[in-house]
């Protein structure tokens, strides 16, 4: 669940992804951000707080922490709801 961009931003709803190695596909992709923040700057807005909550809500600290150290013998699991470390 701790992916790249590809995997945290969802195309056109909380930012853009390009193809990899694409100058064109990227500089197109600036070229329309920077399009609908002159133009509907209600809808860049939007994105960037649709954007803020797909992350706070879907990539959480205690997860990734609890992912990185889990099976080491400083982690404890006391169950699957609450991880903390010992």
């Amino acid at each position: 669940m701790w992916g790249g961009p590809k995997e945290i931003i969802l195309d056109g709803v909380t930012g853009f992804t390009t193809r990899a190695n694409c100058v064109e596909d990227f500089t197109e992709k600036v070229a329309y951000a920077i399009g609908l923040l002159e133009n509907a700057p209600e809808i860049f807005r939007k994105m960037g707080r649709d954007a803020h909550a797909h992350v706070t809500r879907a990539y959480r600290w205690e997860e990734a922490v609890g992912t990185i150290f889990e099976g080491h013998s400083f982690y404890r699991a006391d169950d699957r709801d609450e991880r903390k470390i010992a």
